[in-house]
């Protein structure tokens, strides 16, 4: 269980950058083609395709395939996992080839899932993205002069190439800020003719069903679900914070030597789990955000190993080593933030 579990929380950390891939599309060719003529490619774009390659300094590469296709439906491919979404029908499936597992899960109850539909997310992002963007010049992709533009929203940055002369996307390039992670995303297509048999909600013969957790109960997840995962992930780390604030592979080898009763196990994968997907999101509502926990000590109560300022907020949400928080005016925080944090 605590293996499959891991996984639904993996994706739901993968669709977050996918709606940042989806969002540089609008603006990838404004500057080579008229605006009218970008948002005629869009709105008739029937589908897409692109593969993608994030990379987390300590951990292995991960390299996925998506495909999207009108109206609202996605497949994603991450190694044999394999991710269904059907934003109309409010249903994904999971498929786990190795185990011949699968999980339904029922996405009606997401916060926001009525904004989520492919046309109006793509709508709503074209607003929300005109004029911010910042000329990068040209150089080469894959052969391609290619023309470049940096797109900077919510404290977070994405270099996007297109084609100079056609303004076809040729490569996207973000960071992950809560991770020191970068995520490129190359081979970009659009409308390529896709099979509605990749998008089937009936899992394969003879898998078997695994019950799969509310997503809602992920995506409300809160300041607490933090603190308890990080506890978590200390606790497993010797009474030392991780280098980010999140399971990587040593981490995930030290539960499984911990060899703990599956209920404390289970607790354990869901503590960590909810801390993933608030961590995740909380970086798209903030102007600023910084983890500094590497290598202090739980239960220091002058050392501040996270500390946030959310959009329009004239304070930081502080986190000390002892977990607990303090609002700290934004005027004392700043100009002693760490360079390049």
């Amino acid at each position: 269980m605590p293996r499959l579990t891991k996984y639904a929380a993996a994706i739901l950390l993968v669709l977050a950058p996918l709606a940042v891939v989806i969002s540089v599309l609008v603006v990838g060719t404004e500057s080579t083609v008229t605006f009218a003529a970008v948002k005629k490619q869009l709105l008739e774009a029937q589908s897409l395709s692109f593969s993608m390659t994030t990379q987390i300094e300590g951990m292995p590469e991960q390299t996925s395939k998506v495909y999207c296709k009108m109206p609202g439906r996605m497949r994603v491919e991450m190694g044999p996992t394999v991710n269904i979404v059907d934003y109309p029908a409010r249903r994904w499936l999971m498929l786990l080839p190795g185990g011949k597992k699968f999980m339904h899960m029922d996405i009606s109850d997401m916060p926001g899932i009525d904004e989520i539909g492919l046309e109006d997310f793509m709508a709503e992002l074209r607003k929300t993205l005109e004029g911010a963007v910042e000329e990068l010049g040209e150089r080469q992709v894959d052969g391609v002069r290619a023309k470049g533009y940096r797109v900077c929203e919510s404290g977070m940055w994405q270099d996007i190439w297109v084609d100079a002369g056609t303004g076809q996307p040729l490569r996207f390039e973000t960071e992950l800020p809560w991770s020191n992670g970068h995520v490129t995303v190359l081979e970009v297509i659009l409308n390529p003719p896709l099979d509605d048999a990749l998008f089937n909600m009936t899992p394969p013969t003879g898998y078997e069903e695994h019950p799969a957790p509310p997503v809602s109960r992920l995506m409300d997840a809160t300041e607490d679900d933090l603190v308890g995962g990080l506890r978590a992930i200390t606790t497993l780390n010797d009474g030392v914070f991780p280098k980010y604030p999140m399971m990587d592979p040593q981490l995930t080898d030290k539960l499984r030597q911990a060899n703990l009763p599956e209920e404390e196990l289970h607790e354990t994968v869901q503590k960590v789990v909810r801390m993933g997907a608030y961590a995740s999101v909380l970086p798209t509502k903030c102007t600023d955000w910084n983890y500094a926990g590497d290598g202090v000590k739980l239960g220091d109560a002058q050392t501040p190993i996270m500390w946030w300022r959310l959009k329009d907020s004239p304070t930081y949400r502080m986190l000390y080593a002892d977990l607990h928080f303090e609002d700290v005016d934004a005027a004392k925080v700043e100009p002693t933030r760490p360079t390049g944090g």
